[in-house]
Formats: C-alpha cells, sequence, structure tokens
C-alpha cells in the first residue's frame, strides 16, 4: 500500500530548519529530520516534502560530486510560520557561494544535531520492528531553540557603519557569514567561515579578504563611534541589548589556526573577543555554551554517557573535552583575566570533586586542574578562557 502524503509537524520543521539555515545538502537536512533511518525512509522523505512543494531540490556539482541541495518555497514558507513564526525567507543561496554556504552551514547543523543525539541513541535501544521504527518516528530536530539564534539572511547580517579614510569619511558595510546569538549569556557571535582561499595577511591594499583585514573591520566597527561627540558605538548603535560582540573565524585546519592566531593577536581590542578554531573546536565549545552539554532533569532517564561520582559531580563527554582544551591551551597573554580564572578553577576544586572511583580520564582532567591552579602565572588563551568560564558557570549548580 503506498504511502499517504500528509503534512506533519516534522515536515514543518524541516521547512522552517531550511528556511532559518537558507540553503541545506540533503545529507545534512536527513541528520536532522530523519537520524537513524533506514535509506528507502530517507529517500521517501524527502521526496515527499518536493512534491508537496514544501521545499524546492537542485543540483550542485561539488568536488565530492553531485550534490542535490533544498531551499524552502512559498508553501514550505507558510507551513514553517505554524512551528517557528517570524523567520526570514531569503533568496536561494548562489551557485558560486554554495560549497561555502554549506560549510558554514555545517555548524548550524551540528547545534541542531547535538540536541537530539540523545534521543536517537534512546530509540536505537527500543525493541526491534515497529517498536524502534515508532520510537526513531518522533526523533527530529526541532526550529525552536530558545537558548540561541542563527541568523544568515536579511538585516540581521548586515553591519553599516561609517570611518575616516584618507581625509573623508567613507560608506563601510560588514556581512558577517552569520550571526549566533546567546541572550541568555549575554553574546553575539559574529561567524565568519574561512576556506583558506584567501591570505592571512594582506600583500597589498587591494587585498580586503585577507583574514587580518576583515578583523580590522570588525574592531574598527565595534570600536568605533558614530560620530565625535558620541559615546556610542557603531556596534551599540546596531545592536543596543547590550549583548557581547565576538568573532568567529572557522579555519580549515589547525595549522591555519595557530597561524590566525598570531597574525591577529595585536589587532584585538576591547570589548570584542575573537575565537580561532576549527568546526571541531567550534561545535565542541559552543554546544556546551547553548546548553547541550549539560544535563536537565527532564532528559535525567535518557542514557548520554555522563559519569556521576560520590557527591554529585557529573561530566558529560563535550565538558570534559571543554576542559582538556583549556588546560592545552593555558598560555598567550591575558594576565589580566589571571585572578578570574584562578577564582573559577579555585570554586572547581573546592566543589569537593571525588577522585577515588573515577574513570581514569576523569582523573586526569581533575590533575590537570590541579596542575593548571598551580601555573596560573603562565598567561591564558582568551578563547579558552571564555569557554571555561561559561563551562564552570553551567556546572556550579551540579559542583556545589
Amino acid at each position: 500500500m503506498a504511502r499517504t502524503k500528509r503534512v506533519t509537524e516534522r515536515d514543518r520543521h524541516a521547512c522552517a530548519i531550511v528556511r532559518e539555515a537558507r540553503t541545506l545538502s540533503g545529507e545534512q537536512l536527513l541528520r536532522l529530520v530523519c537520524p537513524g533511518r533506514g535509506g528507502s525512509t530517507q529517500r521517501w522523505v524527502l521526496q515527499s516534502l518536493v512534491e508537496m512543494s514544501l521545499l524546492r531540490r537542485t543540483e550542485w556539482v561539488g568536488r565530492s560530486g553531485v550534490v542535490p541541495v533544498y531551499s524552502v518555497t512559498a508553501n514550505g514558507d507558510y507551513e514553517a510560520e505554524r512551528v517557528a513564526p517570524g523567520g526570514v525567507s531569503a533568496d536561494v543561496v548562489d551557485v558560486a557561494s554554495l560549497e561555502h554556504h554549506l560549510a558554514l552551514s555545517e555548524v548550524y547543523v551540528r547545534l541542531l544535531e547535538a540536541g537530539i543525539t540523545r534521543q536517537v541513541a534512546a530509540a536505537a535501544k527500543a525493541p526491534r520492528r515497529r517498536g524502534r521504527a515508532g520510537a526513531l518516528e518522533a526523533v527530529y530536530a526541532r526550529a525552536i531553540h530558545p537558548a540561541w539564534r542563527w541568523v544568515v539572511a536579511g538585516d540581521g547580517v548586515s553591519l553599516p557603519w561609517k570611518e575616516y579614510a584618507k581625509g573623508a569619511l567613507k560608506e563601510r558595510l560588514i556581512r558577517p557569514d552569520a550571526v549566533l546569538e546567546l541572550p541568555g549569556a549575554g553574546r553575539r557571535l559574529f561567524v565568519e567561515e574561512e576556506t583558506g582561499s584567501h591570505t592571512i595577511r594582506a600583500v597589498s591594499p587591494d587585498k580586503p579578504g585577507a583574514t587580518t583585514e576583515k578583523v580590522k573591520r570588525y574592531v574598527a566597527y565595534v570600536t568605533g563611534y558614530v560620530d565625535a561627540q558620541a559615546r556610542t558605538t557603531w556596534y551599540q548603535r546596531r545592536y543596543p541589548d547590550g549583548l557581547r560582540p565576538e568573532l568567529v573565524l572557522v579555519e580549515p585546519s589547525e595549522a591555519r589556526c595557530a597561524s590566525v592566531r598570531a597574525a591577529v593577536k595585536q589587532l584585538v581590542r576591547p570589548p570584542l573577543v575573537v575565537h580561532v578554531w576549527t568546526l571541531e573546536a567550534a561545535v565542541a565549545a559552543l554546544t556546551v555554551d547553548v546548553g547541550l552539554g549539560v544535563l536537565s532533569s527532564a532528559a535525567a532517564e535518557v542514557p548520554t554517557g555522563r559519569h556521576e561520582v560520590p557527591g554529585g559531580t557529573v561530566l558529560s563527554p563535550a565538558e570534559a573535552e571543554a576542559l582538556k582544551r583549556f588546560f592545552v591551551s593555558a598560555r598567550s597573554d591575558l594576565k589580566a583575566r589571571q585572578a578570574d580564572a584562578g577564582q573559577a578553577l579555585a570554586a572547581l576544586l573546592a566543589a569537593g570533586v571525588a577522585v577515588k572511583g573515577l574513570p581514569e580520564q576523569q582523573q586526569k582532567l581533575l590533575a590537570g586542574v590541579k596542575a593548571l591552579q598551580r601555573r596560573l602565572q603562565a598567561p591564558i588563551a582568551p578563547d579558552e578562557y571564555d569557554t571555561m568560564r561559561a563551562l564552570v558557570t553551567r556546572l556550579g549548580a551540579v559542583l556545589r
């Protein structure tokens, strides 16, 4: 018997997700709306979304061959509004920009994917046949995520400003690849996906795509005043909500990350904070920042891979990874924040964490905390400090 095609809640959330991302590949979309399902079911879901005129399918020839990509239609936009009102429906991404856009969208996809990983694992343990299929049917990413907001279209990614150059006031415009807002943490992150096609340092004045020039523009936008008498910066006028501005440079390799950090180190000015991460490091840090690395009471019955030890201390793999990165990166020139870092680590140690009986990995982590506390004379990298401080804040309720 042929399966009846009707618009479901999953279909509506799929439309809203594609609308928010602007364009997704078929592989990216299936990871969110059909995780853990068989190939025939996945093909049927995508085909249904297209046949119901909710999504538009086009084929793009990338480096790995022909890649199907999906964007939302007018009908899909209507259905998306029913579950995620107020979204912005943008034009289809230009073919020339698809490779860059899909690489950027991977950050968005992995943030959503992190929210359903536990549910997929729990559903996979359901009895075979109809029990497992029924459990997986209800597992899919939702377009509503109050802890964070992803913006890649509309006025949210258009930052006009002015600056004096060569004796005249020049019109300037910054267009971030994406803006990630974390209202609960008081942060706004401008995300720039770097493919490595541009040089790190500008070799001539006509190389505005160089990484250092990009950072200079953001610094000028965040610190420059609207006019000589004003005490309001261009950033504050555009965003009066008080969220702290941060710039995330997503680099293709750790080697390039190291080179970029060295190149922009002297360019950054408060209040702008610059993070230079690979995709994996960015996702690891941001999943903790948006709260996906913290066990909620509602999800306590779901297997999570977290370790609970005497005294009630709980660490997830994501939190453990964040701590490990922080220890490895205890360097650079952040002397002004050493006292705060010391207090955060002291609070972590004073929480009564029990070492006896812990898994070997956690014993090493706790030993690393103590070693780092003794080494606070060595400066701490800004990007790792912020990750650690957010982590300690979120763990506070557990550690005390």
